[in-house]
């Protein structure tokens, strides 16, 4: 089994977790939950900007991990009016340099990833959100993902690191994400009690 399918396939479950996580945040119902949204991922962003920025340059692509943490800057500063501040990560580790070839590609495989999704859901905030709303993130995610996904995909096939180590670097951007999405998913449950 290559790389890429293993890790498909070991992050699985991770990846389904993650998923109902931020549907239960729903994010494009509301500005506060899409504000909840855009601060985790300049969380994950944050935490694994080093990884995705030393991938990119193995691969020969260019480093834009800042661009996007400056898009996502962008986009949470037009919704700054709505509130909607993330509490920081339960993880204290999550942040933590990697140390390994084997770490920087397990931890960019999920947010290189990510950014397939984005083709979904900007059409998913359009609809509910408006046209207007800040989309500066999910629109240049959406536009890079053709050509950046392709370029990681088969550089994963060229990976010589050992696998089980890959996919624990990923398994642990999947479990930081999903405890940044689940306190924002409790902390949208407490502001729609009070």
């Amino acid at each position: 089994m290559n790389l890429r399918d293993m890790l498909r396939s070991d992050t699985r479950d991770k990846h389904a977790a993650l998923d109902a996580t931020v549907g239960k945040l729903a994010p494009f119902d509301s500005t506060t939950a899409y504000s909840l949204y855009l601060s985790g991922m300049r969380e994950l962003f944050q935490a694994n900007a080093v990884s995705l920025d030393w991938c990119a340059q193995q691969i020969g692509l260019a480093a834009n991990a800042h661009a996007t943490i400056e898009r996502l800057d962008r986009d949470l500063s037009s919704l700054a009016k709505c509130g909607g501040v993330l509490p920081p990560s339960c993880d204290p580790d999550a942040g933590s340099a990697p140390q390994t070839s084997a770490e920087h590609w397990g931890r960019a495989y999920v947010l290189e990833g990510s950014a397939m999704g984005t083709r979904v859901l900007i059409k998913r905030a359009k609809a509910s959100l408006g046209q207007d709303s800040p989309l500066c993130f999910l629109t240049a995610a959406a536009e890079e993902a053709t050509t950046r996904w392709p370029a990681f995909a088969e550089a994963l096939g060229q990976v010589t690191d050992d696998s089980s180590s890959v996919v624990s670097a990923a398994m642990s951007v999947f479990e930081h994400a999903d405890a940044i999405y689940s306190q924002a998913v409790l902390l949208m449950e407490r502001m729609s009690e009070s």
